[in-house]
């Protein structure tokens, strides 16, 4: 696991979650929360599947941002 801190948010990329990577945007007001949630092996809330690597599925999840931000955000991207 890596943890970044960008100013107000971290960005927490777990290579075997669910068998996949994933990338999770996280707030700082809600991190504290995602650590004690991310013990379990479940997904934490709502994620897309951003492609392969390593012939494993890549997801992102925003982890207390709202749902639309991260779709927008991935749109914008194409």
């Amino acid at each position: 696991m890596k943890t970044i801190e960008k100013g107000d948010y971290f960005i927490i990329v777990e290579s075997n979650r669910m068998n996949s990577y994933f990338v999770h945007i996280v707030p700082n007001q809600t991190y504290e929360l995602f650590k004690e949630m991310q013990k379990t092996d479940q997904f934490l809330g709502f994620s897309v599947v951003a492609g392969k690597y390593k012939r494993k599925d890549v997801s992102v999840s925003c982890f207390g941002v709202d749902c639309s931000t991260l779709g927008k955000a991935l749109i914008k991207l194409k």
